[in-house]
Formats: structure tokens, C-alpha cells, sequence
């Protein structure tokens, strides 16, 4: 099985930046896979809540892209993940073109839409938004998912959707798992074969 890390960055745990990737992680770690997480720019109460509630993960705390680039080089990890945020999929590409490791990036949010729902409203800001042709709009966006080695899908429909606005194809979907309450969580255990 492949060495993958999470990039984690976000304001707390139950953000689209961390919940997600924790979860699949714990799934992971059910199965006997035991993924890193890199904890980029996240404040010391959460990545101490972090801890605590999974302290069996390798989650390591990091300041900048050199010190998760040194540390991926170290552990030889295979396979990097992120969200489609767009600086995180920035921190992405950074990440790539100094490791040379393979890069994947998890759609959840899609860049511009924020544009399409706020048309309507009496925003200026949106108002003129609304005269950018979409390609322009979300040309870095769909460069940086291009340069992506996987784009996994959060669901179907965010792959249809996907498709549909942006032109690209997803390499599958992965349901990461519903209802880890982080307040109620108990340490799992692996039944190891003998």
C-alpha cells in the first residue's frame, strides 16, 4: 500500500479543510493503513485537539511547505492529498514540483460558484463578477486541478457537477465517513492476521 499524507489546514476541526481528511484517515487506520497528516497554519488548540481525539495518527504540525516537503522526502511518502480550496491546492502544486511525488486533490468546494449564487444579491462586487466569462473566472482553478494526478470526487453528483462546469473528469469518488463525532470518540482497534 502506498505512504499518502493529508494536507490539513483550516480554523477547526469540524472544517472542510480537517473533518474530511480525519475521517477518511480513521477509516484508513481501521483497515491497517496509517496515513500522515500535515498540519499547515492551524492554531495549537486545534492541532492539540487533534491530537488528543486521534492520538494513533501521525499527525505533525508544520509551518511551511519546506518543512512539509523535508518531511515527506523523509517518510517517503507516495501520494499527497488536499481539498480543491484554492490556496490549498496552490500549497499543492508547491508541494509537488519540489517533491516530484504523485498529488491528488479531493473536490468539495468549487471555485466561482460564490459568483453564480450571489449574482442576485445587491453586491457590486458580484454584479461585475457576473460579466466575467467562466473560463476566466476559473482558469487557475481548473489549471491547478489539471496538474493534479488524481481528482477524487466527494460524491457523483460533485463529479457531474465537475464535469459539467469546469471540464474535468474525476478518477473516482470516495464517501469519506458520516457521523465521527470527535467529543464521543474512542480509540480503534486492528484485529491483526496471524
Amino acid at each position: 500500500m502506498k505512504k499518502i499524507a493529508f494536507l490539513l489546514n483550516d480554523k477547526n476541526i469540524y472544517s472542510a479543510g480537517i473533518k474530511p481528511f480525519v475521517d477518511i484517515g480513521h477509516g484508513l487506520y481501521k483497515l491497517g493503513v496509517n496515513p500522515y497528516f500535515y498540519a499547515l497554519g492551524i492554531d495549537n488548540e486545534t492541532f492539540n485537539n487533534l491530537n488528543r481525539i486521534f492520538s494513533y495518527l501521525n499527525i505533525i504540525k508544520v509551518n511551511n511547505i519546506n518543512e512539509i516537503v523535508k518531511s515527506i522526502k523523509a517518510n517517503n511518502i507516495e501520494l499527497m492529498i488536499s481539498d480543491d480550496f484554492l490556496p490549498r491546492l496552490k500549497f499543492l502544486y508547491k508541494i509537488k514540483k519540489e517533491t516530484k511525488r504523485k498529488t491528488s486533490s479531493f473536490i468539495q468546494l468549487f471555485y466561482g460558484t460564490n459568483t453564480i449564487n450571489n449574482i442576485n444579491k445587491k453586491s457590486f462586487k458580484f454584479w461585475i463578477g457576473s460579466f466575467v466569462p467562466w473560463k476566466h473566472l476559473t482558469y487557475e482553478y481548473r489549471t491547478l486541478l489539471n496538474l493534479t494526478d488524481y481528482v477524487i470526487g466527494v460524491s457523483y453528483s460533485t463529479s457531474y457537477v465537475l464535469n459539467i462546469f469546469y471540464s474535468i473528469y474525476t478518477n473516482g469518488n470516495v464517501y469519506s465517513p458520516v457521523g465521527v463525532n470527535f467529543e464521543k470518540f474512542e480509540r480503534p482497534t486492528i484485529n491483526k492476521k496471524e
